[in-house]
């Protein structure tokens, strides 16, 4: 299964992180840092000593590495209007024989309540179905409703619920997690 290198709407692009640069490091970073109390508690990376270097590191040995193998397709999210950074959307899992993924996503505080990811998720998967995938999915912690709710208005089917299977560390406590799909044939 072959992806763009880039995907574009009216208002948002996505563009494939190809380079490790320390600019594009640092832009990452700024909107991480803006954002890490609303992402702490969802995903693992997301410290308070997360530096620069650990961005430099994701881009050369996860963004970098996995699409040239196929094994995950990461884009950055940008404004269209004026270019600047909102986020992460990637798939993740990716089965080449079962032509299955798993899409996550973040956004920057400053980005948030425009619709963006929504619009992210609704454009991923139009180009993911082109290009061979048959069915994907969104796992969100059951206690987070903003990104379930990305699910719920890109027309993800909730396929149930995955008792205590993860710990967060955040929190202290085993969650839920939601299971989202859509498949091809759903378009």
């Amino acid at each position: 299964m072959d992806m763009p290198q880039h995907i574009e709407d009216d208002d948002i692009i996505l563009e494939v992180p190809n380079v490790a640069s320390k600019k594009l490091a640092k832009e990452i970073h700024a909107a991480t840092m803006e954002t890490l109390e609303l992402l702490k508690p969802w995903l693992s990376w997301a410290r308070d000593d997360y530096l620069v270097e650990d961005v430099i590191k994701y881009l050369r040995k996860w963004c970098i590495a996995n699409w040239k193998e196929k094994k995950g397709f990461a884009y950055f999210i940008r404004d269209k209007k004026t270019g600047q950074f909102c986020g992460s959307i990637d798939i993740v899992r990716v089965d080449n024989k079962a032509k299955l993924g798993e899409i996550g996503y973040w956004l920057a505080k400053s980005a948030q309540g425009k619709g963006y990811m929504t619009k992210a998720v609704l454009l991923l998967e139009k180009v993911a179905f082109d290009n061979g995938f048959n069915r994907l999915e969104i796992r969100n912690a059951k206690q987070n409703p903003k990104s379930a709710n990305v699910a719920k208005r890109a027309g993800y089917h909730l396929d149930g619920v995955l008792r205590q299977d993860r710990w967060n560390p955040y929190y202290q406590i085993i969650t839920d997690t939601n299971v989202w799909s859509k498949l091809k044939s759903d378009k």
